[in-house]
């Protein structure tokens, strides 16, 4: 995601990311974004993760603004399913995005749906992909190419891809269920093979816990 590799005195006060479907951040954006938060603050005091906030919660948040960074130059707000909130939350977070306090970056996360046009009126909107493009960038990795003609054939086997590493084997998955998300292709089935491939991509690179490779394998490739 963009936003981790700029400082974060550089992102917009409100910033917008829709994403072509749908897809749950909160295993893997938290870990993300503690990359632009100050080593010393292990329990993100300033930063709050919500999810199709309530009202109660949008007022919290507010609260949260309002009180200076404890550790970092920054506090960070991001909020999850931003276009699945009711219209009282939506009116009460609109309060917070119309004149947040200058210390304060908020980023709001948002599928395919339509978001209220007063919150997207008043930030910075990015779009995670283009669909057909991301989809085709795939078509130029000769490994990818390998793995997913082995998976349309039905000769995707561990023997064949076992010198990878996690990590890279891993990725062969999301990059696969990813493409066939771009291109609308069996919405709920690739989404869960792209959140499983996801769960366990964070699991080996963050938590640094090396699951077995053989099982992580045969565990995605029942998903496809």
């Amino acid at each position: 995601m963009f936003l981790t590799t700029k400082r974060i005195n550089d992102w917009p006060q409100t910033t917008l990311i829709q994403f072509p479907y749908e897809i749950d951040f909160k295993p893997n954006i938290l870990n993300a974004f503690d990359e632009q938060l100050n080593y010393l603050d292990k329990n993100r005091l300033d930063l709050l993760f919500l999810d199709k906030p309530t009202v109660d919660e949008c007022r919290n948040a507010a609260l949260f603004a309002n009180i200076s960074p404890t550790i970092n130059k920054y506090k960070i707000i991001v909020i999850d399913k931003a276009e699945q909130i009711n219209k009282s939350s939506s009116n009460s977070l609109l309060k917070l995005i119309e004149e947040p306090p200058s210390y304060v970056k908020i980023v709001l996360l948002c599928g395919h749906k339509k978001i209220m046009p007063t919150i997207k009126s008043r930030a910075k909107v990015f779009y995670y992909t283009n669909r057909d493009d991301h989809a085709n960038n795939y078509d130029n990795d000769k490994a990818y190419q390998s793995f997913e003609l082995d998976i349309l054939t039905n000769k995707l086997n561990y023997q064949s891809y076992k010198k990878l590493d996690n990590i890279n084997l891993i990725k062969l998955f999301i990059n696969f269920s990813h493409k066939n998300l771009c291109k609308n292709n069996n919405i709920e089935k690739y989404t869960k093979l792209y959140k499983s491939s996801l769960n366990l991509y964070k699991i080996n690179l963050f938590d640094g816990i090396v699951t077995n490779k053989n099982i992580t394998f045969n565990l995605l490739k029942n998903l496809c």
